[in-house]
């Protein structure tokens, strides 16, 4: 016979725990200088935080529950690192003569 229902759920909570989160980095410099380059910006922030996660690396990890259908992150164009906006960098000439 099962131990029953509170040994079972007791052991869920367990596993649960046990499982690898990641741990908040928004306390390191790198961090902190990309949240002002992001809010220099016009981002509005998120529940997001920079995170390490084991076996995955870096990452945003939610510091809310998260819904079925809620958006998660919007960026304004102005944080988006795309070809169009490297070659109209400084960064373009020297792209270009590369190619």
């Amino acid at each position: 016979k099962g131990k029953g229902r509170t040994s079972r759920i007791r052991r869920r909570k367990l596993c649960r725990s046990s499982e690898p989160r990641g741990v908040n980095e928004s306390h390191k410099s790198e961090f902190i200088e990309l949240r002002k380059w992001l809010k220099a910006r016009k981002f509005q922030d998120s529940n997001l935080a920079p995170a390490c996660f084991p076996g995955t690396g870096r990452g945003l990890m939610s510091q809310t529950s998260l819904q079925e259908g809620q958006m998660i992150i919007s960026l304004p164009e102005s944080c988006l690192l795309t070809t169009d906006t490297v070659i109209r960098s400084y960064l373009g000439a020297y792209i270009t003569k590369w190619k």
